[in-house]
């Protein structure tokens, strides 16, 4: 059987933190974790039972992914990814070229190394790539552009 809510801790969890530490009951290692379980109880539940019912058979995925069957270009940049400015520390050091049919890997490239590289070369080289893709897969752009 399981256990009973607690309706005091269910309803403080409700609170914002501040009004909740001021009640004469908290604890404060004790009602963090408690405060957590009941905040996220419903959701946690809820996809206990969508899994389940998904695995029983009892209802379909209620999410999933349509892809059509084209060709995609993804351009994978190794490095350090760029900072909220756009800016990247120690710049790329490897990039490369992912085709994609669907959701099935059709081509990689190999990776090509960009150390020593300034932006321009960098740039030439990327292009020259999506030139080559253009004539192989007409692809005309990259559609994902991934750091790694």
């Amino acid at each position: 059987m399981p256990k009973t809510i607690n309706r005091k801790c269910a309803s403080c969890a409700k609170l914002h933190i501040g009004k909740s530490r001021e009640q004469t009951c908290w604890v404060e290692g004790k009602c963090n974790n408690t405060r957590n379980y009941y905040r996220t109880r419903d959701r946690k539940l809820e996809a206990k039972r969508q899994k389940y019912a998904e695995d029983t058979g009892k209802s379909l995925p209620t999410q999933f992914e349509i892809v059509p069957d084209t060709y995609r270009a993804e351009l994978v940049l190794y490095g350090n990814s760029p900072n909220k400015l756009g800016q990247v520390r120690g710049g790329v050091q490897a990039f490369q070229v992912l085709i994609y049919r669907g959701s099935n890997l059709v081509s990689q490239s190999n990776r090509v190394a960009c150390a020593g590289m300034v932006q321009s070369d960098l740039e030439e080289a990327i292009d020259k790539g999506l030139e080559q893709i253009k004539e192989l897969y007409d692809i005309p752009t990259f559609g994902k552009v991934i750091w790694r």
